[in-house]
């Protein structure tokens, strides 16, 4: 027997919005493990079409488009075919009576929102011969296996399927050549990774040696950065420390010197020369005072001496006035 296949209900593309079998804990109200159909969003009055030459064995027309019914469905047309039954639910309109004929095309109704719906959109549903009722599903399968259409099992030409072939086939080749260049790169990385160890290792050796030579023995546990980090800041310092004692001793003779020089025979062997100079600079800033108090002092005579007589000025000072008068 020839794998079935059956056009799609409609013309066009509306978009599919529940697939068979979605949704378990909606359904198990009527009675079902889940979804029993395909749903597609179609505007309300969309024609829907015969998916193949059939007759009308069971149709339901509500008055009220909002009825509850048992199934759900609201209005539905349910056609018999050689290979099994097909069903359109939540129809606004219904084309067909009981035990019409139609053809596969053919238009059976419009599309509409009654039943349990939250939205326009058709219900289609297929029992596929020999089926069982009583299966959790009421006998209905997944259209999608049989559907023909666009995203169903479209047919590929010959010049699509070379088409496919070639892309396959460059896909692959360019996976390969991935494969390829991931696999170059992952070796220079292990080649870098492993002189890079190596390096490490040599100059971990090289810190070890050079610990024990200026620290001495060092536990197996200690971090060798951190050590030789410690060494280096203890070798600055000391380093640091020589220097400045070098400068201070450098300007120790040099004071030693200066005051043998400008003080001979008075500096003895076992004076500290910071000690001596600083008693010779007192002892200079004393007699500097000293000498400044005696020359201001000559200065004030010298001045005073300079002056005439105070009787003298004033015998002066009265012969003046009379003249004047």
């Amino acid at each position: 027997m020839p794998t079935l296949r059956v056009r799609l209900p409609f013309d066009g593309s509306p978009r599919l919005t529940q697939s068979f079998g979605a949704r378990p804990e909606v359904y198990k109200q009527f009675g079902l493990v889940g979804h029993n159909g395909i749903d597609w969003g179609t505007k309300v009055g969309t024609p829907i079409l015969a998916v193949a030459d059939g007759k009308a064995v069971e149709i339901a027309f509500k008055d009220d488009a909002k009825g509850a019914d048992a199934n759900g469905f609201g209005n539905y047309v349910k056609l018999e075919h050689a290979w099994g039954q097909s069903l359109y639910a939540h129809l606004s309109k219904v084309d067909l009576k009981k035990d019409d004929t139609i053809k596969e095309g053919a238009q059976l109704g419009l599309s509409g929102n009654t039943g349990f719906s939250s939205g326009p959109h058709l219900h289609f549903g297929m029992r596929v011969s020999p089926y069982n009722t009583g299966d959790g599903w009421r006998g209905y399968t997944n259209p999608a296996w049989f559907l023909l259409g666009a995203g169903f099992n479209e047919a590929v030409d010959s010049a699509q399927l070379a088409d496919l072939s070639r892309k396959l086939q460059t896909a692959q080749q360019s996976e390969a050549t991935a494969r390829q260049e991931l696999a170059t790169a992952q070796s220079g990385f292990d080649f870098q990774r492993q002189e890079l160890t190596t390096q490490a290792d040599l100059y971990r050796e090289r810190v070890s040696d050079l610990l024990r030579r200026y620290a001495g023995q060092i536990p197996p546990s200690t971090d060798l950065l951190s050590s030789l980090e410690i060494l280096v800041q203890k070798d600055a310092w000391n380093f640091e420390r020589q220097e400045l004692t070098a400068q201070a001793n450098l300007w120790r003779e040099k004071v030693t010197e200066l005051l043998r020089r400008y003080m001979p025979g008075q500096l003895p062997a076992n004076a500290d020369p910071l000690a001596t100079l600083d008693a010779l600079m007192k002892q200079w800033s004393e007699e500097l005072k000293q000498a400044r108090s005696s020359q201001l002092a000559g200065l004030a005579a010298s001045f005073a001496a300079s002056l005439p007589p105070v009787e003298d000025t004033l015998s002066s000072r009265t012969r003046a006035r009379s003249r004047s008068n």
